[in-house]
């Protein structure tokens, strides 16, 4: 019964969400031509291409880092709520998107194991939210 009960909570919560997330074409080339490849997946992502990029925003932020794998201080952070785009040359390495206060209740509801360890508190605090909800 409780399976149940989180797996309702769970649906509701992804059709609320829907499956929109905040993601960064990035081009090989300037003015948005040659190869391309798209940053969506939540956590650090190493950016191929440099030559141009377009960001839309979906309600997560996104820190860049001029060193791969998301090393050192965040050199620009884009909101979650406005579009960005630059037509030539750039040199973040990678790309940080955060996740959203719904992905976490997702992440946290659909998973047996634990969430990452910086998100342990919100997953915490979630997963007895879950659980109030199925003793209700």
């Amino acid at each position: 019964m409780a399976r149940a009960t989180m797996a309702i909570l769970a649906l509701m919560v992804l059709l609320i969400n829907g499956a929109v997330a905040t993601r960064m074409v990035v081009y090989s080339g300037e003015y948005y031509t040659g190869a391309t490849a798209i940053i969506s997946a939540c956590g650090c992502t190493n950016i191929p291409y440099h030559g141009s990029f377009r960001y839309y925003a979906e309600g997560q932020s996104t820190r860049l880092y001029n060193e791969p794998d998301c090393r050192g201080a965040a050199h620009t952070v884009f909101p979650g709520n406005k579009n960005w785009q630059r037509n030539i040359g750039f040199g973040w390495n990678s790309a940080f998107i955060d996740l959203s206060f719904i992905q976490l209740v997702q992440l946290s509801i659909l998973c047996d194991h634990s969430v990452p360890s910086e998100l342990i508190s919100v997953g915490h605090f979630v997963k007895q939210l879950a659980g109030f909800i199925n003793s209700s």
